[in-house]
Formats: C-alpha cells, sequence, structure tokens
C-alpha cells in the first residue's frame, strides 16, 4: 500500500534528539498543523536536511505516517527563511520564542490551521524586516513594536479559539465599547491620566475569562485593572486586519495593563507557567 506523501510549509516548533543521528521534530504546519515526527539520520546529514532544523525556521517540509504509527516521518526538508534578524534584539527574539511557545501550547495536534499559520508566518516575518533596520529599528520604538506583538497575540488567540472576552462583562453583559472608535488610521490613548473611581473599577481577570465589571466582582477576586482606554485598543486590535496592526499605537501604562493582564490569561489556559512568558515579564520594558 502506497503511502501518501505531504509537501506543505511549516515552521519548526522543537527538536530533541533520538539516538545518535535522529531527530525528534515538532512541526507546526501549514496543511496538517501540528506535526510530531522522525528525521532519521538528520544530524549526520549533508544533504537532506542541511540548515532546516534550527528553532523558528520557515521550511517546506515532506513527511508521511507508517501504517499503525504514531510519528511522523520526516523525508526531506528545505529552508524558505530563517528569520536571522531576530537575534539582533533580545525583544524580538523573545517575541518570536513566545509565539512559538504559544502555538506548541495550544494548536491542536493534525488539524489544518492555515490562516493561523500565515498570521504567524507574517508576524515573524515583520519582526525580522525590524530587526535587520537600524539601532533604533528605524523609528520603531519598542513600546511600538511591542503593541505589535500583542496585538498578533490576541489575534493568534482568537484563532485558537481561547481569547478572552474584552467587549462586555462575562458575567452580566455590560458592554465596555459604549465609546466605539470608528477611525483606525490614528489609534493611539493615552491612559496614564486615566483615573477611574475605585467604586467604578473593571478588572480583567483571567480565570473568569476576560473583563468583569465592578458589579460582578466576586468576594477578595484578583484581577488586572484595565482602563477604558486598555479596553478600547484591545477591542480593536481584534477588529483591524493583521496587515494593519502596525497602525495601531499603545502608551506605556496601557502596554503594562495588557503585559500583565495576557500574560496571566496565557498562564491559566495553560495551566502552567511559559518560560518565555515569563522572561518577557520579568525582563523587558516597554520603551
Amino acid at each position: 500500500m502506497v503511502m501518501r506523501r505531504t509537501i506543505t510549509p511549516a515552521i519548526l516548533l522543537m527538536t530533541r534528539d533520538m539516538g545518535e543521528s535522529d531527530l525528534l521534530v515538532n512541526l507546526f504546519t501549514r496543511d496538517s498543523g501540528i506535526v510530531v515526527g522522525i528525521a532519521k539520520g538528520a544530524k549526520k546529514s549533508m544533504k537532506r536536511f542541511v540548515n532546516t532544523f534550527d528553532m523558528a525556521n520557515l521550511i517546506t517540509a515532506k513527511f508521511y505516517r507508517p501504517n499503525g504509527r504514531e510519528l511522523f516521518i520526516i523525508e526531506d526538508a528545505s529552508l524558505i527563511d530563517s528569520f536571522p534578524h531576530l537575534s539582533n534584539s533580545l525583544n524580538l527574539l523573545s517575541y518570536g520564542e513566545f509565539t512559538l511557545e504559544l502555538i506548541s501550547q495550544f494548536a491542536p495536534e493534525g488539524v489544518p490551521q492555515k490562516k493561523l499559520f500565515d498570521a504567524v508566518s507574517s508576524f515573524l516575518t515583520t519582526i525580522n524586516v525590524i530587526g535587520s533596520t537600524n539601532e533604533r529599528w528605524n523609528g520603531s520604538s519598542t513600546g511600538t513594536v511591542e503593541g505589535l506583538f500583542w496585538s498578533h497575540t490576541l489575534k493568534f488567540l482568537e484563532e485558537l479559539g481561547i481569547a478572552p472576552l474584552l467587549e462586555k462583562c462575562v458575567r452580566c453583559g455590560k458592554e465596555f465599547n459604549s465609546n466605539k472608535i470608528d477611525n483606525i488610521t490614528n489609534l493611539s490613548y493615552n491612559v496614564s491620566n486615566n483615573n477611574t473611581h475605585k467604586g467604578e473599577l473593571d478588572l480583567f481577570v483571567p480565570s473568569a475569562g476576560g473583563m468583569v465589571c465592578n458589579g460582578c466582582l466576586l468576594s477578595r477576586e484578583g484581577g488586572v485593572p484595565f482602563s477604558r482606554g486598555t479596553i478600547m485598543a484591545l477591542i480593536k486590535a481584534k477588529d483591524v486586519p493583521i496587515e494593519r496592526l502596525a497602525i495601531l499605537k499603545f502608551t506605556r501604562d496601557s502596554l503594562r495593563e495588557i503585559r500583565k493582564g495576557l500574560m496571566a490569561f496565557i498562564r491559566y489556559q495553560a495551566g502552567r507557567s511559559m518560560k518565555s512568558a515569563d522572561f518577557i515579564e520579568r525582563y523587558l520594558k516597554s520603551d
């Protein structure tokens, strides 16, 4: 019986040694979703796998699954893009690694995710271009890049079916987008002077799955205060086409809220701490 071969673009998520010459390879493929397979002789191959199995590489992979086996056999791979400029910045490298860890954690194995794959590939290409520019990223501040990172991350969560509810309270349905913003060509929020009264405080509660209004907060329930500007910015980030996400602007205060809230939400959904998330929270700051 002839086994069907699949040839598809793929992003390398992880490799592990298997014996003296083989590699266990985790791929995020465009046509087959997450694929886990063995690349036989990959550590010694000078032809089939040359320069392909580095983390985050965009490759073309050829593989098949033997009858009755769980693991695929990775027959061949060729490099499309290695995103070499991510290593020019600790921020960019961390954002790329976080994205791959997010996909590894939440993308289902064997389920095609073409839209998500294209979005991840586009994001890696975008931050690689940023890394190839001058020291100040050709005028893009670290805050601007972090805003782009969180906008993409929110879209990734939507494609994975686990995005938080931001538009209204998850319990009573109170809407937070009453001041709807229609002009997305100059979207900038200054939330540093947004002095919300304590009695009107709304919290982003990771364990609840999104925003909780003051009237629905449970006793001693923890959460992250989100200003109205932050809520509006995230709602708009969900609506803006992915190719236009760079137009979104976030203040430093808003980025701090988003970073704290979405990191806590992702950890809650994963049920564990994530290495790249811990690093971003501990060491990276917006400009």
